[in-house]
């Protein structure tokens, strides 16, 4: 979810945003005939191209950092990122002053338990950042990381699998019929990552990585930007979630990969078919992702319970928005467990504090599991990490500098930081 440089699109942009915080209807599946290529949602693969290689360096030296180093210092032209984040602190020293908040001490470093998490996680933090890049970058930051720590294998086949889709007359009809004041916004763009494991890992292993947000991608700020809810249904055999309500847009992201009448837009099917082992079959599932892509992984978790009934789910997030009510989260909590819920905050980042917790006319949203917060010392990168398994206060946010750098930040926490 970088910070959106919206250019001639301003108007468009701004209406895209009014129309989707007002929208309200459930959102059905997509159907096959509006699946097509919406050409404003392909424009910002030629924007972003001029960036995507420095992300990517700045991704490979965050992987590649040594304790002490300086060579993660910002790759990427981040000026304005930087004002803003002096800007923030000084907004949250004057919150912490006026309510008297404090933060934990950092004195004693990372503590070994939430170590012992860092450790077993760090992998997955890379799959999902390695998914938002060409596949010769992801092979290039996944190389030698293996799923489960120390008894698992490397990365072995993958998929990627695209979804635009563009709103059919049918469906601004049927969203109005249905009761929504405002039909569809004006586009989508979700994308996954299908993988399987080499030896030792069993054939039996899964995992499934989603993209953030790009720049340059309206369709995918219309995603972020729907922000009404709409009722959660779970899968059948799932206990009933009564009164549960969901983020409309992760929703319609998740439901475009997962269509169960279509297997060419199924993740679930594209992993059955490139690896031949049944779903029955199926021993773990990974849901990774960053951003958007954590929001979507979110998802991911009691969907891959459901289709994979035989398996141990795990979720693993960095910087993800909320993406449940509070009914929702405590039923997501305790159909996954929380220890199988790993969620990842760096420092002030501002991404995970929206929506709001309570935002008006559109209802409550919380956060699902417990997070590991990544709390940094130095004004930017490098900096020095430290870890904590708790929530980090109220008014510690409002930073878009820090929705990067999370590799780096766990890397630091877990092996540059003496432990108590």
């Amino acid at each position: 979810m970088r910070q959106w440089a919206c250019q001639g699109r301003a108007l468009v942009c701004l209406a895209v945003a009014a129309t989707t915080l007002l929208a309200a209807a459930q959102p059905p599946l997509v159907p096959t005939e509006s699946r097509v290529v919406f050409e404003a949602c392909r424009e910002h693969q030629d924007k972003g191209s001029q960036t995507n290689s420095a992300f990517a360096q700045e991704v490979k030296s965050e992987i590649g950092y040594t304790c002490g180093g300086t060579e993660v210092a910002d790759q990427v032209d981040r000026s304005y990122q930087q004002a803003e984040h002096r800007a923030a602190v000084k907004v949250v020293a004057k919150y912490k002053a006026a309510t008297g908040g404090q933060c934990p001490s950092t004195a004693g470093g990372t503590p070994l338990a939430v170590k012992a998490v860092l450790q077993a996680s760090y992998p997955a933090a890379v799959f999902a950042t390695a998914a938002n890049y060409a596949d010769a970058d992801f092979k290039d930051m996944v190389q030698g990381l293996a799923w489960p720590v120390g008894v698992g294998g490397q990365i072995g086949q993958t998929r990627s699998l695209e979804v635009f889709t563009k709103p059919t007359l049918q469906n601004y009809l049927t969203d109005i019929a249905t009761g929504g004041r405002v039909p569809h916004p004006f586009g989508s763009d979700t994308k996954a990552v299908v993988a399987s494991f080499q030896a030792p890992a069993p054939s039996t292993q899964a995992a499934f990585f989603f993209h953030a947000t790009e720049t340059w991608n309206p369709c995918q700020w219309a995603t972020d930007f729907d922000i009404s809810q709409v009722d959660y249904i779970p899968y059948p055999g799932q206990p009933p979630c009564i009164g549960c309500k969901v983020h409309k847009g992760f929703l319609r992201a998740f439901n475009s990969v997962t269509d169960p009448n279509n297997a060419t837009y199924n993740i679930g099917d594209i992993w059955q078919k490139m690896t031949g082992v049944a779903p029955a079959s199926v021993t773990s599932v990974l849901c990774a992702g960053h951003s958007l892509g954590g929001a979507i992984a979110t998802l991911c978790g009691p969907w891959a319970m459901a289709t994979f009934p035989n398996a141990v789910v795990q979720t693993v997030t960095t910087g993800s928005p909320r993406v449940f009510d509070p009914s929702a989260a405590a039923w997501y909590n305790s159909l996954l467990g929380v220890e199988s819920i790993v969620r990842f905050v760096n420092n002030m980042d501002i991404v995970p504090s929206f929506p709001l917790g309570q935002t008006l006319f559109l209802g409550a949203y919380t956060h699902v599991g417990s997070p590991i917060w990544l709390d940094r010392t130095g004004e930017f990168l490098p900096g020095n990490y430290t870890a904590f398994a708790e929530q980090r206060p109220a008014w510690y946010t409002a930073s878009t500098y820090d929705h990067h750098g999370y590799l780096l930040a766990i890397k630091q926490a877990l092996l540059c930081n003496p432990a108590f």
